[in-house]
């Protein structure tokens, strides 16, 4: 649909789009410079490295990082940690094998995968 708007002449004010797709769109020529917000905003001493040099293109800022997604997220639950009597949230690996372990030797599952589609194709 973004596509089919931006080809017809009826671009939209403002789309969300991720990643490489951001640098795709910057070099059709079709984003805005957004330069003066980000200084305005500090954005460069606010964002990570990593995530504004997505939102730039040749230099400039092209994309405002309002939802930044990762696919390697793990979830915890939080209730079944403490059942296990782990205390707190892993926070390093050694924490989180630690965790896992107690998890199961109370009988529980560690570590499992959602099933989904798009959680085997981003793995």
């Amino acid at each position: 649909m973004l596509k089919s708007r931006v080809v017809s002449g009826n671009p939209p004010a403002a789309a969300q789009i991720k990643g490489p797709a951001i640098q795709e769109w910057a070099a059709e020529g079709v984003l805005a410079n957004l330069d003066a917000t980000a200084k305005a905003e500090k954005w460069d001493s606010l964002l990570p490295k990593v995530v504004a040099d997505v939102m730039k293109y040749k230099g400039n800022y092209v994309a405002a990082p309002v939802n930044v997604h990762r696919v390697n997220w793990m979830w915890a639950n939080a209730a079944v940690l403490k059942k296990a009597g782990v205390a707190g949230m892993p926070k390093t690996w050694d924490e989180f094998f630690a965790a896992a372990e107690k998890v199961k030797a109370a009988g529980l599952i560690p570590v499992a995968h959602g099933g989904q589609n798009w959680h085997t194709t981003t793995r």
